[in-house]
């Protein structure tokens, strides 16, 4: 999924020069979540984030997950990520930007920015002191937000900090030693107040560094990471969601389609479908069927990635079993369209069809995967909207819309670009992408919304015509 890469921003106030990291570095439970979908019908499901979730798919997959898993159940999801946010920075917007969406349900993915960035751009001398003093600060804040969370009802999944990669071979970015170790100790943080607030912890640390690791023993040079060694790239985003998925005990089952057999005690029970029309002939079956779920469109890009980390064993089970078949080789078709040819033997143990990319369930599900990824792109760029109100205000600018408010911020960004200071031409360009998606938001509101209602309408179930017939044997 395409998406923008959040650049660096470093917060400039007059007479200071004050760095502001626009990333956080990206089994374990706090609390076992239990079996079944962890959001529920009708939730309102804030992303609370900073880069990580600003710009991070990570939210885009696991939203996609519940439009073709639970089409029946209304999710409604916010990106609520700023670039560059610590817990204290996010406290600081809670009652502009987070508050008004209401949320019933957040996932909150903060901490590389708290603990991490006096090590990445030192504004001080780093030492084991600064290092206390951020580790003590981030539990503090992010204690206060979770209590914020909870008095507006707000029911709180809570994810670890991800990693630094600073093993990765990059002779051009040379990492910053320590930075991965204090992570860990951030991930620990996060999961003491799980633990001790009873909340649902989902630990990514963990697990990209464990997968990091070992296919660097292969590839010295492998990442899951930008050559910043800090933002995710979109297969870091997919093990992200993929460890959501798999810690809060997302439903590996698209659908069980169990044909009647002559002994019904020997075969599984059919799940989540409804089967009609079965026609036994001497030919083979045929029958149609409607499931109540779609499999998970792996993006083209993540296909080989999804292979290695089993994701279609783990969480696409789109089961067919039809027993009692004559021995022989039988071609399956759905809906006239040819998919794969299995034995008597394989259709009776159950063949998954979520493993062919010619079903129309497939091509479905893609469908509604393209819509998504649309509607996330679009939720991507509104964010710029409140990161530009909070870096107007940390700069003691006017955070309204009015000319002298523009006129105010644009005049103090001419003369970061005449003292030559990093980055003010970035600061300017961006400043000019704010303009343009403030005088679009409207249109840029409602057509986010319209593809949210498209992509939930194109998820709905729809019944397919299934025929298996025999395969003449080879002389």
């Amino acid at each position: 999924m395409p998406h923008p890469l959040i650049p660096l921003l470093r917060s400039l106030r007059r007479g200071t020069f004050v760095i502001m990291l626009t990333c956080a570095f990206p089994s374990v439970h706090a609390t076992e979540s239990p079996p079944g979908p962890i959001f529920h019908a009708g939730d309102r499901w804030g992303a609370i984030g900073d880069s990580i979730t600003h710009a991070g798919a990570y939210q885009s997959y696991i939203n996609l997950y519940y439009l073709t898993r639970y089409p029946d159940r209304p999710l409604t999801a916010a990106n609520l990520g700023i670039s560059g946010n610590t817990a204290a920075a996010t406290l600081d917007r809670y009652d502009w930007d987070i508050a008004p969406f209401h949320p019933t349900v957040a996932t909150v993915l903060l901490g590389g920015n708290d603990i991490a960035r006096p090590m990445f751009l030192p504004s001080e001398p780093v030492t084991e002191a600064l290092k206390a003093r951020d580790l003590v600060d981030f539990r503090r804040n992010l204690s206060a937000l979770l209590d914020r969370l909870a008095a507006d009802g707000v029911r709180v999944i809570l994810f670890s900090p991800a990693i630094y990669d600073e093993t990765a071979r990059n002779p051009e970015h040379p990492p910053v030693p320590g930075i991965a170790t204090e992570l860990r100790d951030g991930t620990a943080i996060c999961r003491e107040l799980a633990r001790a607030r009873q909340l649902p912890f989902v630990d990514i640390f963990d697990p990209l560094m464990a997968l990091t690791r070992a296919r660097q023993q292969e590839d010295p040079a492998f990442t899951f990471f930008h050559s910043d060694r800090v933002h995710p790239m979109l297969s870091g985003n997919f093990v992200i969601a993929r460890e959501f998925l798999r810690q809060t005990h997302a439903s590996p089952t698209v659908a069980r389609i169990v044909l009647p057999s002559a002994n019904p005690e020997a075969a599984p029970t059919p799940e989540n479908c409804a089967i009609t029309a079965v026609t036994r002939t001497a030919q083979g079956v045929t029958f149609d069927c409607r499931e109540n779920a779609l499999p998970f469109p792996v993006p083209d890009e993540l296909a080989a990635l999804a292979d290695q980390l089993g994701f279609t064993d783990a969480f696409n089970r789109e089961l067919l079993v039809v027993p009692d078949l004559p021995a022989g080789r039988y071609a399956l078709a759905i809906d006239g369209a040819a998919i794969t040819t299995a034995s008597a033997g394989e259709l009776a143990a159950g063949i998954n069809l979520a493993a062919f990319p010619a079903t129309p369930q497939n091509a479905q599900a893609h469908a509604v995967g393209v819509l998504e990824r649309e509607r996330f792109a679009l939720a991507t760029r509104l964010r710029i909207l409140p990161q530009w109100r909070q870096f107007r205000a940390m700069n003691d600018c006017p955070t309204d819309d009015s000319p002298e408010a523009d006129a105010r911020f644009d005049a103090l960004l001419a003369s970061w670009q005449k003292e030559k200071r990093p980055l003010a031409d970035d600061f300017v360009r961006l400043n000019g992408e704010f303009k343009i998606t403030r005088a679009e938001a409207g249109a840029l509101r409602a057509r986010r919304d319209e593809l949210a209602r498209q992509a939930r309408a194109a998820a709905q179930p729809r019944s397919h015509h299934f025929t298996l017939t025999a395969v003449p044997a080879e002389d």
